[in-house]
């Protein structure tokens, strides 16, 4: 069991796609990640951001609804907190990414601002996530972005070139494998 004095709370992401909603947005699967010591989980929608992605994969209306409808009720998943990106984060009208309220490490162990947005100037196997958060990169994403309005679109991607700029001036590398 999960205990507090001896391990470090951890939690989940998982992409919502219109191929598995119906598994995802079920109270079977939470709590078989609660019963595995899981303290929160993030639903994150699929979004092609490029061509080359999968087409056919974005959520649906139908699987909209099943969502929307699944996370009115999120609150009846006991032991864990749930959240839904982006439209949580849409919903509170601001960037929360580059540490303001969240950082995204990948599986290669990049510690990036936002799971939209690939670039990053430290590995979390050889760096700890402070350090990453004081980082010139993130620390100018934050001032740059973070806090402005964003109630339709990811300001990261909406503003890619200018956060190619800030990556390039500080020696972050674009991290997603083409």
């Amino acid at each position: 069991n999960f205990n507090l004095k001896h391990q470090n709370p951890w939690g989940f992401s998982t992409m919502v796609t219109s191929q598995n909603y119906r598994e995802i947005c079920n109270k079977n699967f939470f709590e078989g990640m609660s019963q595995k010591s899981a303290v929160f989980g993030f639903l994150i929608d699929y979004i092609p951001f490029s061509f080359s992605l999968c087409p056919g994969l974005e959520i649906s209306k139908e699987a909209g609804a099943f969502k929307k409808d699944f996370m009115n009720r999120r609150r009846e998943i006991k032991n864990m907190v749930i959240f839904n990106f982006p439209s949580d984060e849409y919903a509170t009208g601001t960037c929360v990414s580059a540490g303001r309220g969240f950082i995204h490490i990948n599986a290669n162990g990049s510690i990036e601002p936002c799971p939209f947005s690939h670039y990053s100037s430290h590995n979390i196997k050889n760096c700890d996530y402070i350090t990453s958060l004081k980082s010139p990169f993130f620390s100018r994403l934050r001032e740059k972005y973070c806090g402005t309005d964003n109630a339709d679109q990811c300001l990261l991607f909406r503003y890619e070139s200018e956060v190619q700029k800030i990556a390039e001036q500080t020696g972050a590398v674009f991290t997603e494998k083409v």
